[in-house]
């Protein structure tokens, strides 16, 4: 039974969270190095992607939240290595979660696209879900950035652009979910099986890699 539970829930969650986090670690640090600001638009698929696949292998939408802690959790680290300020770890770190919540959420509804009677109510309700995550973090990002700006005007300077920018990535966001739903929903995983002690070598390693770029 617990041989079972590692291959078919713990090690899909602990591998692809881990490669998130790994991915968040590489690509992000190139888009940041070469000033490319949208860098979510990028992560964005491959986090879709990962979480997907752990949907898919492991049969409950809650795989998503997993994933989502995971890559989280290894985000969180620098917080140890104390050479950057708590809130560009803290920031990543909690859109990274929020993801995994939308996606828990959406995924549920997604069931449901496929059926001619309820694909506009399910899409409907999707983006509903991604915009309001996606409106939540960035009221949380202006009244941080407020907070360490010790500047109150930063508030009322981004009001005008919040929701059409954020109604934009949602419909975004809702793309690449319905095409990932679409692609794999028939993708057999039963031969996926990962070792739980590879799963784990593959944390430690994105754990190094986060810390050392």
């Amino acid at each position: 039974m617990k041989r079972n539970l590692s291959y078919n829930y713990i090690s899909p969650i602990l591998i692809l969270g881990s490669l998130w986090g790994l991915f968040e670690a590489t690509i992000g640090w190139v888009m940041h190095l070469v000033h490319f600001k949208n860098t979510s638009l990028i992560l964005y698929p491959i986090a879709a992607l990962l979480m997907s696949i752990a949907i898919r292998k492991t049969g409950k939408s809650s795989a998503a939240l997993g994933v989502a802690a995971v890559a989280s959790a290894i985000k969180l680290t620098n917080l140890f290595y104390g050479t950057v300020p708590a809130y560009w770890v803290i920031n990543p770190a909690l859109s990274i979660l929020l993801e995994g919540v939308s996606v828990f959420f959406v995924y549920r509804i997604l069931n449901n696209l496929f059926s001619k009677s309820t694909r506009l109510t399910a899409m409907a309700e999707s983006f509903v879900i991604l915009f309001f995550v996606q409106i939540l973090f960035t009221f949380w990002r202006i009244f941080s950035n407020a907070y360490i700006s010790e500047n109150p005007n930063v508030l009322s300077n981004n009001y005008d652009q919040l929701f059409g920018t954020d109604a934009l990535v949602s419909l975004y966001k809702l793309s690449v979910l319905f095409i990932l739903t679409y692609l794999i929903r028939n993708v057999r995983m039963d031969k996926f099986n990962i070792k739980l002690s590879w799963s784990l070598f593959l944390c430690v390693i994105a754990i190094c890699v986060n810390q050392i770029i």
